[in-house]
């Protein structure tokens, strides 16, 4: 089962976006902060992250330059989350992230397809394969 780290601030949001995706049979882990992100990316390795546009201690462009400084492999697809559209410039010529997904109610019809899509073309890029690289058991 894939499992996908929600980062968002908005603790009903964060909630809400989690029991959708455990619905849509996805393992769920989430972090409220950039340095909650951290800590449970250190931990696990998800197979893809969910995060808001803007965090209390920084935005995704500080917390996928953070990833991206720590990370011994490739990082797992990134889609960002924003109610505010000008964050899609910066969402891909920033945070180099997949997707960007203007956060409204329609987010939930669009979020499964949007993350298989995600994953799909990222192990398509990684010539390793996903299981090496995105399995946390497998970096025990």
């Amino acid at each position: 089962m894939q499992r996908i780290l929600v980062v968002d601030d908005t603790h009903a949001w964060n909630k809400l976006v989690g029991w959708h995706l455990k619905t849509c049979g996805y393992n769920v882990d989430s972090a409220s902060s950039c340095e909650e992100a951290l800590v449970k990316l250190r931990r696990s390795r998800p197979d893809c992250i969910l995060m808001d546009f803007n965090l209390p201690d920084g935005t995704a462009v500080s917390l996928c330059a953070a990833m991206r400084l720590e990370a011994k492999l490739p990082l797992p697809p990134i889609i960002i989350i924003s109610a505010d559209p000008d964050a899609e410039i910066s969402t891909y010529k920033d945070c180099l992230a997949q997707r960007f997904i203007l956060k409204d109610k329609s987010i939930f019809d669009l979020l499964p397809a949007q993350i298989s899509e995600a994953i799909e073309k990222w192990c398509l890029e990684n010539t390793t394969g996903p299981k090496e690289q995105t399995n946390h058991d497998k970096h025990r």
